[in-house]
């Protein structure tokens, strides 16, 4: 009998060290509930998600998307480049008020030689380009671009929606320089100021060729700015030639002109010549030209003589796509331009 009430004596200390040491727990040592704990025990709707956690749809969110082929990097002059990247956003419902991206520029061996770093945003659902319009550093030796994003900041689309903003008037022109230029129409009931407006422009087959932006200082409530977008001297308006064309003048050094470029491309597809068209009748022209004669069984002047002339539109007149070839691949077509607004609200 006594053994008996040791034992239970012994059980009920056991007892109550163990709801004091559970109290003791509870009260000064157990963790307090988090959104992190992978346990729903302070509310939320799901595990660590709704109630006082972020919501459960944010859990599920996809991230930024960065399009297949890009990102991609173009000359701007021969020290300096630029890169452009296609990104989207596939939740519909959530924009990102702020990210982080970072492209990691790679050389022929996969080294990182450079990385430019930037902060952007992006509404829900919305396809837009990040745009790095100038490098010091040249295109030639930029063999890949990695770009990473990070950090987005979600919100819900009500809150974050896109302002009621557009470009209208569009033209891609070629005067000294290429241009492209419109107007930006705001039918938001908010001023605007100091925001981006991006252009991309792409050959006739539909290739990126470049991409640059400007900034607007403000436009009103209700209202309209210009803008205008340069892109250099370098790209020219692609112009496709009648398959009649024929060169109809002699030229020598001085002379300039569509014909000097058409010219230009020829000595190009032939080998004569490694540049880009000028449209300007130099020394290496005429080097290139005399080369040409030669092959041609013509006398080797370096001047685009009568002889070389006929020479020239004979095999012209049936190879007119090969000639254009080149030049038409390096052009801008106008109907191809892509304007990008780019305004926070």
């Amino acid at each position: 009998m006594r053994r008996a009430k040791q034992i239970i004596f012994g059980l009920v200390i056991i007892i109550v060290v163990g709801l004091i040491g559970w109290g003791t727990y509870g009260a000064f040592l157990k963790p307090a509930p988090t959104c992190f704990d992978n346990s729903q025990n302070q509310g939320e709707t799901g595990v660590d998600c709704g109630g006082p956690c972020v919501p459960c749809e944010l859990k599920s969110l996809k991230p930024i998307q960065v399009d297949q082929g890009w990102p991609k990097w173009f000359k701007t002059t021969t020290s300096t480049s630029g890169i452009a990247a296609e990104i989207y956003n596939p939740n519909p419902d959530w924009a990102a008020k702020d990210f982080s991206y970072r492209f990691d520029i790679k050389d022929q061996f996969g080294a990182v030689i450079q990385s430019v770093s930037g902060s952007s945003f992006i509404y829900g659902g919305e396809l837009k380009y990040l745009v790095e319009p100038r490098i010091d550093l040249s295109a030639g030796k930029i063999s890949s671009v990695d770009l990473t994003i990070s950090n987005p900041q979600w919100i819900g689309v009500n809150d974050f929606s896109r302002p009621d903003v557009e470009i209208q008037g569009t033209k891609t022109e070629k005067t000294d320089m290429l241009y492209v230029s419109g107007k930006v129409v705001n039918r938001a009931e908010s001023d605007f100021s100091n925001f981006s407006v991006y252009s991309l422009v792409y050959n006739n087959d539909g290739q990126f060729i470049a991409a640059s932006k400007t900034i607007v200082d403000s436009v009103p409530k209700f209202g309209a700015s210009d803008f205008k977008i340069s892109f250099g001297s370098a790209l020219d308006i692609y112009q496709p030639i009648d398959i009649t064309f024929s060169f109809t003048r002699t030229l020598t050094v001085g002379d300039s002109g569509n014909d000097v470029g058409i010219l230009q491309s020829f000595l190009i597809e032939g080998g004569f010549i490694k540049r880009e068209p000028t449209k300007y009748y130099d020394d290496a022209t005429k080097q290139a030209v005399a080369a040409m004669q030669g092959a041609l069984g013509i006398t080797p002047t370096g001047n685009f003589d009568q002889p070389t002339l006929q020479a020239l539109n004979s095999i012209i007149s049936s190879n007119i796509p090969q000639i254009t070839k080149l030049q038409e691949a390096q052009s801008i077509d106008p109907a191809r331009t892509k304007v990008f607004v780019e305004i926070k609200r």
